[in-house]
């Protein structure tokens, strides 16, 4: 009778866990677009790697189906994500308040939208991951256009 009931007991546990592993995938899309994308790309991989809270975090986040955990993580790659695309607008406009003298040089390589490089990301990943390298020198040089 009692192993009867443990087994009971664990499906309605496990049932409890799907219904909220459901729920914070739910949240997460509402709040984070393209989250699943985020936390397969490598650099969000190596960034959580790089720190045992994050780590510890993310395991919370993926076991558990724990939002506060995911949403925490997901908030901290974002603003790192902003702030090295703020840094990538602050060398553009000092480059672009710079004077020089002779005849301006064009600068050299592919010229990217912002728009553009925000549409593949949603609906070409993978073009997306391998171009990646690619956009960050572009923002870098001053080569992604509003």
């Amino acid at each position: 009778m009692a192993r009867i009931l443990e087994t009971q007991l664990q499906k309605i546990n496990a049932g409890n866990i799907e219904r909220q592993a459901e729920d914070t995938r739910a949240k997460l899309d509402a709040q984070y677009p393209g989250w699943e994308r985020t936390v397969a790309g490598n650099q969000f991989q190596e960034w959580i790697a790089a720190d045992t809270k994050r780590v510890e975090m993310y395991v919370q986040a993926d076991r558990g189906a724990d939002f506060d955990s995911a949403s925490s993580l997901l908030k901290s790659w974002n603003e790192l994500a902003d702030e090295a695309n703020a840094g990538a607008d602050r060398v553009e406009t000092a480059r672009a308040a710079r004077t020089e003298s002779g005849t301006p040089q064009p600068r050299r390589g592919k010229r990217y939208s912002r728009a553009k490089i925000r549409l593949m990301a949603q609906t070409q990943p993978a073009a997306y991951e391998a171009e990646l390298g690619a956009i960050k020198k572009a923002y870098m040089e001053g080569r992604v256009d509003d």
